[in-house]
């Protein structure tokens, strides 16, 4: 699949796309494929609409919330620094596409995954950034993903102390948000 034509016309198929992977698993399944994942990398990567970038990149993830073999293609040609990059400097919208993406990864056998990430220091970066960050829904969501990863490997319950993680818990634990709470 390529999207051909100017920025509003890649925009509405962006968008529907978006749209139909996140509201029909049915309709959405036609639509999880590598195909249609690279082309949104693809625009993600060239647009300068912040828009169009944005629903490309959630369009992302809920093609790999319906494919999760997909994601370690994306990840990979995307690279892991430019992920972290992502992850600590998006916009908010981007930035909870990402994280859920690899929460589903982390929930899925990826082996290259721990170690790219335990030897990418943005990512450490991006996690406490994550963290700290205003939205309930980003900090909520990058709690889950310590907990994926401290799941996947051990090792990581000693890592997370390099970006204060349990400070920033002990501290979220007095949050009255019963979305941190749960």
């Amino acid at each position: 699949m390529r999207i051909y034509g100017d920025e509003v016309a890649k925009h509405y198929a962006i968008k529907t796309i978006e749209n139909i992977t996140a509201q029909s698993m049915s309709a959405g399944i036609l639509f999880a494929t590598l195909d249609y994942a690279t082309e949104c990398l693809g625009i993600y990567n060239s647009s300068e609409n912040e828009g169009l970038r944005t629903s490309a990149a959630v369009s992302i993830s809920h093609i790999c919330k319906l494919n999760p073999i997909i994601f370690p293609t994306i990840f990979e040609s995307m690279s892991c620094k430019q992920y972290c990059v992502i992850l600590s400097e998006g916009a908010p919208r981007v930035q909870q596409a990402l994280i859920t993406m690899l929460n589903i990864a982390l929930t899925n056998p990826y082996s290259r995954l721990n170690d790219s990430l335990m030897e990418e220091p943005m990512f450490k970066e991006a996690m406490a950034n994550l963290l700290e960050n205003s939205n309930i829904i980003i900090k909520a969501k990058s709690i889950l993903t310590i907990l994926l990863l401290f799941k996947m490997n051990p090792n990581w319950i000693i890592v997370v102390d390099e970006f204060k993680f349990y400070s920033t818990c002990d501290r979220m634990s007095r949050d009255y948000s019963k979305y941190i709470q749960y």
